[in-house]
């Protein structure tokens, strides 16, 4: 699989794009993250991208892989 950007590469590109500084950018990124987190309690759409929505889920039991992971850890 291949490996993800890094928020400093996907500021960078933006940046360039765009013709700003890469310290805009960061903002930018951090400004949206926080728009996101704070609508996702409804359902927060990135058009052109997906849907963000919060969903309360049952929490999982781990099974025989992860205890052996935690035993010898």
């Amino acid at each position: 699989m291949a490996k993800s950007m890094t928020k400093s590469q996907i500021a960078d590109y933006i940046a360039g794009k765009a013709g700003i500084t890469k310290k805009g950018a960061v903002q930018i990124l951090d400004d949206f993250a926080a728009l996101a987190y704070r609508e996702a309690k409804n359902v927060f759409t990135v058009p052109g991208i997906g849907k963000l929505k919060l969903a309360n889920r049952k929490a999982r039991i781990g099974g025989a892989a992860v205890l052996l992971v935690l035993i010898s850890g």
